[in-house]
């Protein structure tokens, strides 16, 4: 799941990347920064996605920095999209999968 999900997020530079891995289990968190022009502004976003067997895995995905100045935390939207863009490609490839 981390493979294709560094796959479809392609296109956003990765930043960092730590895999810990158990018997059954593993938890990702990479962070990934993007240029957002709309906000005139870099955008960071988290990822962490946490494997608690074959039946069950967790995603949180956080983004942050994405508003333009200190006294407006106006960003366009930018926050909201770049953290649903994790959640929208596992949906998609859950579809694909059934």
């Amino acid at each position: 799941m981390q493979e294709y999900l560094d796959d479809r997020l392609s296109h956003i530079e990765r930043v960092s990347q730590d895999i810990f891995e158990g018997k059954e289990k593993f938890i990702a968190v990479t962070l990934y920064e993007q240029y957002f022009f709309r906000a005139k502004n870099r955008a960071a976003l988290m990822v962490i996605v946490e494997s608690q067997g074959p039946a069950e895995t967790r995603v949180k995905s956080v983004s942050c920095g994405s508003s333009e100045g200190i006294l407006f935390n106006f960003d366009w939207g930018a926050a909201d999209a770049f953290a649903s863009e994790p959640i929208k490609v596992l949906q998609e490839r859950d579809q694909i999968e059934e």
